[in-house]
């Protein structure tokens, strides 16, 4: 994958599963702008670059409902954006 900017709409990556990524950006921002990775399992970042994932400003929303390990990954949520996640087992700060 490469940086993914969602304005609106849906973009989904149904075949993606587990990633290792450097430096990129996954965003969701605005009303009804939705970044779906719902299969996406494990993504694992760089700790030489920052990998982000951001749900921002109300309606952007980032669905992650099957990630179980993130490693040197961001996650942030800006101006009432969603992170959707299932049983992760740790909260986003």
């Amino acid at each position: 994958l490469t940086d993914v900017l969602v304005y609106g709409g849906t973009v989904s990556f149904p075949q993606v599963y587990n990633v290792a990524v450097a430096g990129n950006s996954f965003i969701a921002s605005g009303s009804d702008a939705v970044l779906d990775l719902s299969n996406l399992a494990s993504i694992t970042g760089s700790s030489d670059a920052n990998t982000t994932i951001t749900a921002q400003n109300a309606g952007g929303k980032v669905k992650l409902t099957s990630l179980e390990k993130a490693t040197d990954v961001i996650f942030r949520e800006l101006d009432d954006g969603d992170l959707l996640f299932g049983e992760i087992p740790f909260p986003v700060v």
